[in-house]
């Protein structure tokens, strides 16, 4: 079945709109219209793919996109990671370790190291605090 504008609906969706109220149909305007511009967003095409494709499409669509993203953040975050560690070992093992083979007498800390790899790291923890 479709509604007047002509969208799809599924048969208990498009019953229960016959007895929505005006009030009823102006929230469905207004999510309707949200929905299609998260997608747009989501899509990152004005809407196109919503109005080639259909809105269930385009849904299904943007959560692969959305999943992907996040997929992609989390192995940028673990590398982020891994630097920071990485970068940090390289700091203590050449400034500031203490009680190591390298130890020195009156360590450096982070904050006062002018090594600008070092500076780095500073950066780099502060990135992946957030």
């Amino acid at each position: 079945m479709t509604d007047k504008t002509g969208e799809r609906w599924t048969h208990g969706a498009y019953r229960s709109l016959r007895f929505l109220t005006e009030d009823d149909q102006m929230v469905r305007v207004l999510v309707t219209e949200a929905i299609g511009n998260l997608l747009a967003v989501i899509h990152r095409d004005g809407g196109h793919y919503e109005g080639n494709h259909g809105t269930p499409p385009a849904i299904e669509e943007a959560q692969r996109i959305v999943v992907g993203l996040r997929s992609e953040l989390a192995a940028k975050e673990e590398t982020i990671r891994g630097l920071v560690e990485a970068i940090g070992n390289f700091h203590n093992k050449n400034h500031g370790s203490v009680g190591g083979p390298f130890s020195r007498p009156n360590p450096i800390t982070l904050a006062e190291c002018n090594d600008p790899r070092c500076a780095a790291l500073s950066s780099a923890q502060k990135v992946a605090e957030k």
